[in-house]
C-alpha cells in the first residue's frame, strides 16, 4: 500500500471544472495514489500527504480533524498551490505551528512541510517545486469557425470580480477612461453581477464613455460555449505585477476553446514569462486597441495564436507530467 496519499476538501466529481479538483484528480490518477475526498476515506497513516488546496470552509468538519491528524503525524507535508491567495485550513495550520514547530504559512522555511506551487517566488528550498497546475486545464476543442451569431463582435469576460482587478475592468470592460465603444459580456454568477455594477459608479467623476452594451449571462457550463464571442482579455490582479504567478486557469480555458486573448499591456509580461510569444498587435491598453485589430477578429490572427500558443501549452502538459512524477518518485 502507498505511503503517499493525495487529499482534496471537498468532493472530486469525475467531470470536475474546479480546478483544485483537476489536480487532485490528475495526481491521484497520473501517479497511482489514493485520493482521499471526504470523511472516514483515510486508510491509514501516511508517511507523505499531498494537500491540494481547496475550500475549506465547505469541507466536511469530520475531515478537517482528519487531515489535522495526518499532518500531526505525517513524516512530511506537501501544500499543493495554484493561487498565490489560498492557504491551508486552520487545523493544519495550527498543528504545524505549535506541535511540529514548522512554518504554517509562505513562504514554508522550517520542518518538513514543502510547497509545489505555481508562485516561484515562494519556493526557497530544495523540496519546493514549480509546477505550473493550472495548464491541467488545458484540454482542447476541435478547432472551431469563427463566431457567426449575435456575440460574434463581443467581448467576453469571466471570472471572479476581484479587487486587484478593478481598475483593469473599469479601463477595459466599462470605458471609464473614455473610449471606443464595444460590447461586453460579463458571465457571473447573480451574486457577483451587484460587483460588477459597481465598478463604474466609483469613477463617475473620470471621462465616462460606457460600451454600447453591457450585459451579464451566467456561468457557462461547457467550454463550447466561449466559441460564442468575438473575444475575451487576458488580464490578471495587481499583485501579479509584482508577484509573478503562472498564466491563469481562464487563460488555457480560452486556448482550449480557440476564443481570441488579447492582452492587458500590464499583463503581457506573465504571459512572456510563462514563454508565450505575445505579438504587439495583441496587447492592449483600451479597447481602442481591439478595433484596431478587427472584431470579429481575423482568421489569420486567429490561427496565428492557435499556431503560437497551442503548442506552448502542450510543451508545458509534456513537462508537467514529468516533473510532477519525478517529484513524487522522490517522496519514497
Amino acid at each position: 500500500m502507498s505511503d503517499t496519499v493525495v487529499v482534496h476538501l471537498t468532493k472530486c466529481a469525475e467531470k470536475t471544472t474546479i480546478a483544485s479538483a483537476k489536480i487532485a484528480k490528475f495526481l491521484a490518477e497520473a501517479h497511482d495514489l489514493p485520493l482521499v475526498d471526504g470523511p472516514g476515506q483515510f486508510k491509514k497513516q501516511y508517511r507523505n500527504i499531498i494537500y491540494v488546496n481547496s475550500m475549506g470552509a465547505f469541507a466536511h468538519a469530520d475531515l478537517r480533524k482528519e487531515l489535522a491528524v495526518q499532518s500531526r503525524n505525517c513524516d512530511r507535508l506537501i501544500y499543493v498551490q495554484n493561487d498565490y491567495n489560498v492557504h491551508p485550513i486552520s487545523q493544519v495550520q495550527k498543528v504545524v505551528r505549535d506541535e511540529r514547530g514548522w512554518s504554517h504559512d509562505f513562504p514554508f522555511t522550517k520542518g518538513e512541510i514543502f510547497l509545489w506551487g505555481t508562485v516561484p517566488e515562494y519556493l526557497i528550498r530544495p523540496g519546493d517545486l514549480y509546477l505550473n497546475w493550472n495548464q491541467l486545464t488545458y484540454n482542447p476543442l476541435a478547432r472551431s469557425k469563427p463566431p457567426s451569431g449575435p456575440h460574434k463582435g463581443s467581448v467576453f469576460y469571466w471570472g471572479a470580480c476581484r479587487p486587484g482587478r478593478k481598475d483593469a475592468f473599469a479601463r477595459l470592460l466599462f470605458g471609464c477612461y473614455g473610449h471606443a465603444h464595444l460590447p461586453v459580456v460579463i458571465s457571473c454568477a447573480t451574486k457577483v453581477r451587484s460587483k460588477f455594477e459597481e465598478i463604474p459608479k466609483e469613477y463617475k467623476d473620470w471621462i465616462y464613455d460606457l460600451p454600447t452594451e453591457v450585459s451579464y449571462v451566467k456561468p457557462f457550463k461547457r467550454l463550447e460555449e466561449l466559441q460564442e464571442y468575438g473575444c475575451t482579455i487576458y488580464m490578471e490582479d495587481e499583485t501579479s505585477n509584482d508577484v509573478y504567478t503562472s498564466p491563469a486557469n481562464r487563460f488555457y480555458e480560452a486556448l482550449s476553446a480557440d476564443l481570441f486573448m488579447f492582452v492587458d499591456d500590464i499583463a503581457a509580461h506573465t504571459l512572456k514569462r510563462a514563454g508565450y510569444e505575445v505579438p504587439p498587435e495583441w496587447v492592449i491598453k483600451t479597447p481602442a486597441d481591439i478595433k484596431r485589430v478587427g472584431l470579429p477578429v481575423p482568421v489569420a490572427q486567429r490561427n496565428k495564436q492557435a499556431m503560437l500558443w497551442k503548442y506552448k501549452a502542450e510543451e508545458g502538459l509534456t513537462d508537467l507530467r514529468k516533473n510532477s512524477a519525478l517529484a513524487i518518485s522522490g517522496l519514497n
